[in-house]
């Protein structure tokens, strides 16, 4: 899901009358997918960590976690975020923006310091 630009009723899909699920194509690519853990990391996990767990497993459910994932998500996440900033920029979200300069702030002095493996403190599988 792309910030909350999302949540409308053309993205939503309802079967038996209930909510069924959230699509968003708008931004789909076949990427690597330690990209799936990116946005959840930044939007969901810190504030529920509990959902971490949950995503986990559903993703299990259908398929193995990629391979490397704790170590890859550091690269995946830098990327997310130099390709974001200049979005939350544009559009304009001033609170997404300085969320991402923060993170990015904090992503950029890891690797300043040399550390091999970033993580954003919202994850840790």
């Amino acid at each position: 899901m792309h910030h909350d630009l999302d949540l409308y009723l053309a993205n939503t899909v309802v079967r038996d009358g209930k909510y069924a699920a959230l699509l968003d194509f708008e931004y789909a690519r076949a990427w690597d997918p330690v990209t799936d853990f990116v946005k959840p990391s930044v939007f969901v996990f810190s504030a529920y960590p509990e959902a971490q767990e949950a995503m986990l497993q559903g993703y299990q459910m259908a398929c193995p976690l990629p391979a490397g994932l704790k170590e890859r998500f550091g690269i995946a996440l830098g990327l997310e975020l130099v390709t974001s900033i200049p979005y939350f920029y544009r559009v304009p979200d001033r609170s997404a923006y300085d969320r991402y300069r923060k993170l990015f702030d904090e992503w950029r002095e890891q690797f300043r310091v040399g550390l091999h493996s970033i993580q954003y403190s919202g994850w840790g599988p």
